[in-house]
């Protein structure tokens, strides 16, 4: 697991597997796929996701808590490719502006692929 930590506020997960807190801005990695949640303690400002390939792909962003409830927080949104220097990825972002119950896990999800997700401490 690649990540790019600050101090806490918003603690990383990937597929369920705890990591040390971040600060505000928390980014990671899994794969082709790269996850930013930025906010602060609970409140979630915005998220944006990455996912490394050439054609176009959509997004969704899921909330999960206790580990099983999957409640949508977005819809399906259609990224934007982007082609250079031989490299081709997709992105899309979310501006959220919402609180979130501690300890869910935010999480997006790319078509049929698994899920990437952000644990939401106080």
């Amino acid at each position: 697991m690649r990540r790019t930590t600050t101090a806490a506020a918003v603690a990383l997960a990937l597929l369920g597997l705890a990591a040390p807190d971040a600060g505000a801005s928390a980014t990671i990695h899994d794969g082709p796929v790269g996850f930013r949640v930025v906010g602060d303690d609970l409140h979630v400002k915005r998220a944006s996701s990455t996912w490394t390939g050439s054609h176009h792909a959509s997004a969704r962003l899921m909330l999960v808590r206790r580990g099983r409830d999957h409640d949508s927080v977005t819809g399906w949104q259609r990224g934007r490719v982007h082609r250079a220097g031989g490299s081709a990825w997709t992105d899309v972002a979310w501006r959220l502006n919402r609180r979130f119950p501690d300890g869910s896990r935010l999480c997006v999800q790319w078509e049929a692929r698994s899920y990437v997700c952000a644990t939401i401490h106080d």
